[in-house]
């Protein structure tokens, strides 16, 4: 209904179960018994499980409280490791007290599915982009990357709270353009918080129940961000805090890199058509 929130909806909607309401009625059925069953696979690849339960099956989801539900070690931290045969991902958290830059890549997991593996991560704590660069290029030359470097992340931030993003962009271009040929920058402007938080828990766990991401131990800062970051935190935009940093450049770069993925398939698609 137009202009009417969750917890307005579901107090009509419980007001028309009462008996003693006697103008009120209402009725609800599955999404899924009456769309298209292609449409229902698309939704349960790309959602978590709640929220396939909330769009697709009458369910109410609180979302309160930890943020990335569907995370549990057992399922996720694995002993994955860089492949040089694939790009690497990068995607950057800017911010004046803790910056946190995530290195990723996409392709096969150790569970036979296709995601996202988290097997480094660089952290500073009241540090420049300068310093964050310069560790930058140590883990380069560690994992000897050769190939293209793709980068994610965040577009500008708050300018009271986050470290003046645009300028820590010119700088990583400045830094890397000239020594480094095959770099793409595909940064965007971020999206609303629970979209993000939905992409990122639908990647961790999606409604068919696989398990589409891997994140090596050593990445304690995502561990932790994963376990401990609340809705609260993140709509209160305390960026001077410790947490969330992590979590946050994973988001952008599932977000981001999924947009990315989308559009080359469809270019793909129409190269081959025409």
């Amino acid at each position: 209904m137009h202009g009417t929130n969750q917890k307005e909806f579901q107090e009509m909607f419980q007001r028309g179960r009462d008996p003693l309401e006697k103008d009120w009625e209402s009725f609800h059925w599955f999404s899924s018994d009456v769309m298209d069953v292609e449409e229902i696979a698309a939704m349960k690849r790309d959602m978590s499980p709640d929220i396939f339960a909330q769009e697709a099956e009458a369910a109410w989801i609180k979302k309160a409280g930890v943020a990335y539900r569907q995370f549990s070690r057992p399922l996720h931290v694995k002993d994955c490791q860089f492949d040089p045969r694939e790009p690497l991902l990068m995607s950057l958290d800017f911010n004046r007290n803790h910056h946190n830059w995530g290195m990723y890549q996409f392709g096969p997991l150790q569970n036979g599915h296709e995601g996202y593996r988290a097997f480094d991560e660089i952290y500073m704590q009241n540090g420049t982009v300068e310093a964050m660069l310069l560790k930058l290029d140590e883990k380069i030359a560690q994992y000897e990357v050769n190939g293209e470097i793709w980068f994610f992340g965040d577009h500008s931030g708050d300018s009271q709270n986050a470290f003046a993003t645009d300028s820590g962009w010119s700088q990583v271009k400045a830094h890397l353009n000239d020594r480094r040929p095959r770099v793409v920058y595909r940064y965007l402007p971020q999206g609303a918080i629970s979209d993000r938080v939905d992409a990122v828990n639908a990647q961790l766990r999606n409604a068919y129940e696989e398990v589409r991401t891997e994140v090596n131990p050593k990445c304690v800062n995502l561990i932790r961000d994963f376990e401990e970051v609340s809705m609260d935190l993140l709509y209160s935009n305390r960026k001077t805090a410790e947490l969330s940093h992590a979590s946050d450049n994973f988001g952008y770069l599932i977000v981001q890199h999924s947009g990315t993925r989308q559009q080359d398939e469809l270019a793909e698609k129409l190269k081959a058509h025409y």
